[in-house]
C-alpha cells in the first residue's frame, strides 16, 4: 500500500515539473518574440505591407528535454520516453540595408 502511494506521489511530482517547465518555456518564447518585434517597429521607419526596411528576419533556436508519459486506460504508465523539443523563433532584427518580412515571423515548436 505504501509503495503505491509513493509511486503516485512520484508520478504527480514529475507531471507537475513537466507542466511547469512547459509553461515557463512558452512564456519565455512569447516574450522574446514580442520584445524583438516591438524593437523592430519602435524606430518608426517607413514600412510597407511586404517588408520593413533596415531590418532582417532572424531566427533563434532553443531546445530542451521533456519526458513524455502515456497512460493505459486503468491509469498505469504504458511507457515513458525522453524527447528533445526544438523551438525556432523568427523576428525582425535591426540590420542596415536589409529587409524584414513580418509574414515570416513567428514561433515553430517540435513539441506541444
Amino acid at each position: 500500500m505504501m509503495k503505491k502511494h509513493t509511486l503516485a506521489m512520484g508520478v504527480t511530482a514529475v507531471f507537475i515539473f513537466a507542466v511547469t517547465a512547459y509553461m515557463k518555456n512558452r512564456a519565455y518564447v512569447s516574450d522574446d518574440l514580442l520584445t524583438a518585434n516591438v524593437e523592430a517597429l519602435a524606430r518608426g521607419e517607413e514600412t510597407t505591407q511586404e517588408y520593413i526596411p533596415d531590418y532582417k528576419n532572424k531566427t533563434d533556436h532553443k531546445s530542451h528535454n521533456e519526458t513524455k508519459i502515456e497512460y493505459n486506460p486503468d491509469g498505469t504508465i504504458k511507457y515513458e520516453r525522453e524527447v528533445t523539443c526544438h523551438v525556432y523563433t523568427t523576428y525582425c532584427k535591426s540590420s542596415s540595408g536589409n529587409k524584414c518580412y513580418p509574414s515570416l515571423n513567428g514561433v515553430v515548436k517540435s513539441c506541444d
